[in-house]
């Protein structure tokens, strides 16, 4: 992949996966989120066999589409919000980027 050094120590846990499924890159807190389930050496494996179904499908969905998706989560007292994108280079779909933070229990919001 690119250069992608700012992203190491961003403050969100940072997967990026290729259009199968395959992992390709994990920022520091993605290796630490995910450290129970392999951490680092979950690089070069594919997502799918990490889901159980029905996320499975979405997820197979998903790579297929580029469809976008997010949610919010609540496990362990955190509140997190989960934002999963397709990447491109050059208009070309590349596959999926998900980017996971921490966010307060109540949050603003505001109407521009």
């Amino acid at each position: 992949m690119q250069n992608i050094d700012w992203v190491k120590e961003f403050p969100a846990s940072i997967t990026v996966c290729d259009i199968e499924g395959v992992i390709l890159y994990m920022n520091d807190l993605a290796i630490e989120v995910f450290k129970d389930d392999g951490g680092v050496s979950l690089i070069g494996t594919n997502l799918l066999e990490c889901h159980p179904e029905p996320s499975r499908t979405k997820l197979k969905n998903m790579l297929k589409s580029g469809m976008t998706n997010t949610y919010s989560t609540l496990k362990n007292d955190k509140k997190k919000i989960i934002h999963q994108a397709p990447w491109f280079i050059n208009n070309e779909y590349k596959g999926f980027v998900e980017i996971a933070f921490e966010v307060p229990f109540e949050i603003p919001t505001f109407i521009r």
